[in-house]
């Protein structure tokens, strides 16, 4: 077994549970309909049932439930389809609960296999869970794609050792993958499209990003700090992904933190430290394609041109005034590392309705730089501690935008951040 598998199973005596399968096939085969009440029974009840090592079988065919499904206080069980095109969970006449399946406090959990299709709130959720494993894995919206509950694919929380392998999530209003206060991850061949964003990345600490799709989304991927939470995070490598066409207007309601990012861009970095960004391909994000920036420079556009003041979105939102009363948050982006990507862009005009784009749109038309750098000199002597670096990067270009300089004139020159910064450390999952 691979040593990044992050759960040592195989030194667990593993007990496959075919009752559902077994009764699923009884019912059928004596011209029964199955009903939605004891497909869930069956699986739930399997799941409940599950010792230390099992795995719970979930048969082939859209199932359709009508109530959340949860892991609880377990340690090294797996619930596994017959593969993401074959096992689909149906909550679209869901009556009860707003998840399709929750995982918490639990150990070493493994998700394989199956697809959930249309919950009323969000797909998986997964909380302070040591050890979870999603291969295989597809998730998301074919209807009512406006609904505000249908915030997540997945969402994870206070987590360690988290593996997402060969997934698909779609459709989300908020984040196809959304992991908060958690670290050790790693995000790995798997196709984020149509959400707000295909990836975001929230106070989490060690994570890769690598060999993904995140297309036809708003925004790619973002990574960054949030003031007010119980921990920060740092270090991420961004790497041999595909991250194009991400073109949509943001699903989510104005209030939600994504619309501090414009639409059309394909990676954003904010307020984080140690970020490798590297063997990308870029392309046609009809913003920008990497932006870079403070948390002071996005909550307080004061100094902008007086057209683009009724920006409402960070300024005056809960995050900035947390921003004011936590004082152990940091606002500033350092050991930014940017190499080895491949931009691309056809000629298109940015979104107009994020006072960035608009200023983009403003000076560069239908050409704006491929990487954008926003920060807050206003406090020169916090700000000195960030670091840039842009070496090797093909078709690139670039503009720094700051609250001291002129907006008519902004800096273009990429000469002091030609540097290196020492490599970042491989993300281990496997625990002895």
């Amino acid at each position: 077994m691979d040593k990044t598998y992050l759960m040592n199973m195989t030194t667990a005596k593993k007990f496959i549970l075919y009752g559902m399968i077994l009764f699923l096939t009884i019912l059928r085969l004596n011209g029964q309909d199955v009903t939605p009440q004891e497909i869930q029974r069956q699986i739930q009840g399997q799941i409940l049932a599950a010792k230390p090592g099992d795995t719970v079988q979930i048969p082939a065919g859209n199932l359709r439930l009508v109530r959340s499904i949860y892991i609880e206080n377990q340690s090294r069980i797996t619930l596994m389809g017959q593969g993401k095109d074959q096992t689909i969970l149906s909550f679209a006449h869901q009556e009860e609960g707003m998840e399709a399946l929750r995982v918490f406090n639990s150990r070493d959990i493994r998700l394989e296999g199956f697809s959930i299709e249309d919950p009323n709130g969000d797909a998986i959720i997964v909380q302070n869970v040591q050890g979870i494993m999603l291969k295989d894995i597809r998730a998301g919206w074919t209807k009512n794609l406006t609904n505000p509950e249908h915030s997540h694919g997945v969402f994870i929380d206070k987590s360690n050792r988290i593996l997402i392998d060969s997934c698909e999530a779609y459709a989300a209003i908020n984040a196809g993958v959304y992991i908060r206060q958690s670290r050790d991850l790693i995000i790995q061949g798997s196709f984020f499209h149509q959400n707000s964003v295909g990836i975001s990345i929230i106070n989490s600490s060690n994570s890769e990003i690598h060999h993904n799709i995140s297309k036809y989304n708003a925004i790619g991927m973002a990574i960054y700090n949030l003031p007010g939470l119980l921990v920060y995070g740092e270090g991420s490598k961004i790497y041999k992904n595909e991250i194009s066409e991400n073109n949509i207007r943001l699903l989510s309601p104005s209030t939600y933190f994504n619309h501090s990012f414009p639409a059309g861009t394909g990676i954003a970095v904010m307020s984080f430290e140690k970020v490798a960004i590297f063997k990308n391909e870029i392309v046609n994000n009809k913003t920008l394609g990497v932006h870079i920036s403070d948390f002071s420079f996005l909550k307080s556009p004061i100094s902008l041109p007086e057209k683009i003041l009724e920006n409402k979105i960070i300024y005056k939102s809960v995050a900035a005034y947390q921003a004011e009363q936590d004082t152990s948050f940091n606002p500033f982006f350092h050991e930014i590392n940017i190499f080895d990507n491949t931009f691309y862009r056809e000629e298109q005009k940015p979104f107009t309705n994020h006072f960035l784009s608009r200023l983009l749109s403003d000076y560069y038309k239908k050409n704006p730089p491929s990487i954008v750098l926003t920060q807050n000199l206003a406090n020169q002597t916090k700000q000195d501690v960030s670091s840039l670096c842009l070496v090797d990067n093909r078709n690139m270009s670039f503009v720094e935008i700051n609250h001291k300089e002129a907006l008519d004139n902004p800096p273009t020159d990429i000469t002091k951040y030609n540097c290196k910064l020492p490599p970042l450390d491989p993300v281990s999952l496997y625990k002895n």
